[in-house]
């Protein structure tokens, strides 16, 4: 039976580098990216500001079928190959299981802690190109300044609204503020003591 596990964390907090690492790691694992679904990042500004205002409801937020393809994936159905060897599905959220589309498909929960200064400067680092983007995709000084400012006005405030709202529905917290095999190693800790990786 497949398990499926649920990695959330603030932009920036380490999602994604967990995610891959653990894929390397575990046999029989597979990874599903809740980016690949979701449109809040695409939503228009005036929609984004209306949302906030009306006081954030994630669940009124379009996965565009995420939910299917965790099903799919738990199933042994998915669209990619091999998924019925899938004894362990991570999928990558903002949300995980306080999301109601995904409530009832996440076994586990884990919340990566991370400092918003830290999370802020590694998501910069990113969109200058520093990590895997090629230079032809690395965002221009413009394009940072913008990226700013929307976390002045917006995306901070959202950021400590997830925390308060996320954490809350964790299993486990892990605390990312040292070096990847730090947190990589946490979080084999926490999958062997719950009994994921038998």
């Amino acid at each position: 039976m497949t398990k499926v596990l649920a990695i959330t964390g603030c932009m920036g907090s380490g999602k994604t580098t967990l995610v891959k690492q653990l894929q390397l790691l575990i046999p029989e694992c597979r990874i599903l990216f809740e980016d690949d679904y979701q449109a809040m990042t695409q939503m228009d500004p005036e929609h984004l500001r209306k949302w906030i205002s009306d006081g954030c409801c994630i669940d009124e937020l379009d996965l565009h079928g995420f939910d299917l393809e965790i099903r799919r994936a738990i199933a042994g159905s998915s669209r990619d190959s091999g998924a019925s060897d899938t004894k362990l599905l991570i999928i990558e959220s903002q949300f995980g299981r306080a999301h109601a589309s995904l409530k009832d498909l996440v076994d586990y929960q884990i919340w990566i802690e991370s400092p918003l200064d830290l999370c802020l400067a590694r998501k910069i680092f990113e969109l200058t190109g520093a990590y895997e983007i090629a230079s032809t995709q690395a965002l221009g000084v413009g394009e940072i300044r913008g990226f700013c400012k929307n976390y002045l006005d917006q995306t901070a405030y959202l950021l400590r609204k997830q925390k308060l709202l996320i954490e809350q529905v964790a299993n486990h917290t892990l605390v990312n503020d040292r070096s990847v095999p730090y947190l990589v190693d946490q979080a084999l800790g926490v999958l062997h003591r719950q009994a994921f990786l038998l």
